[in-house]
């Protein structure tokens, strides 16, 4: 399945089939895997509205982040390019301010 911009529920509105149980269990073990690794609480993610502090998790160019607010929602999972990475290292920081 390929998603278009906008996540999958966009993705669905707008006419797409929806990926299987098996995909989605696939991708949550995934998520469960690299949670397991590196775990760093102090980040913030920049976005269009503000910036939100988050619980952020990461393996090799894996970086996944999770609202630290009561919500606990996930805010972010996919793979970046080695300079996002290194950003993300050097200033504790994710997103970028527009």
């Amino acid at each position: 399945m390929r998603q278009k911009p906008g996540g999958l529920i966009a993705y669905v509105q707008r006419g797409h089939k929806k990926p299987s149980l098996e995909h989605v269990k696939a991708y949550q073990k995934e998520l469960k895997d690299i949670c397991s690794t590196f775990r760093q609480d102090d980040y913030k993610y920049y976005y269009k509205h503000g910036v939100t502090p988050a619980t952020v998790f990461y393996y090799k160019r894996y970086i996944i982040s999770f609202n630290k607010t009561t919500t606990g929602d996930l805010i972010s999972a996919n793979t970046q390019k080695p300079l996002a990475i290194r950003k993300f290292v050097q200033t504790n920081t994710l997103g970028s301010i527009q």
